[in-house]
């Protein structure tokens, strides 16, 4: 496939699969650096090919449960995600891919 298609892709996934936690994450606890929940993608950056897919995942530590992940592909005519995290590359360029997680802390009594 057409490399130049590949590194715009790759380039700005890594930029965009920052993730939005929306909050702390320390509800009605005081937290170390030991017990701070930690929530990321597995992969910073992706580069893919037209008609290719990769799978993201959320990775969780110190997380009690995740309620929701949410994923969006900000131009679907570049790559679109779906709802468990495959992103498949329909056109040559770059775009950014965001998920958002709704979680629990470990010993938080809600979701943050």
């Amino acid at each position: 496939m057409d490399k130049f298609f590949r590194k715009p892709v790759a380039a700005c996934l890594a930029l965009a699969l920052i993730m939005s936690q929306g909050g702390t994450g320390n509800i009605g606890q005081v937290a170390d650096a030991a017990t701070k929940p930690v929530v990321k993608l597995n992969k910073s950056s992706v580069s893919i090919t037209k008609g290719k897919k990769a799978a993201l995942k959320v990775v969780k530590k110190n997380v009690a449960s995740t309620k929701k992940v949410t994923w969006v592909s900000k131009d679907k005519k570049i790559a679109t995600v779906s709802s468990k995290g495959v992103v498949k590359g329909i056109k040559k360029g770059s775009t950014v891919v965001n998920a958002t997680v709704k979680y629990k802390a470990k010993g938080a009594s809600q979701f943050t």
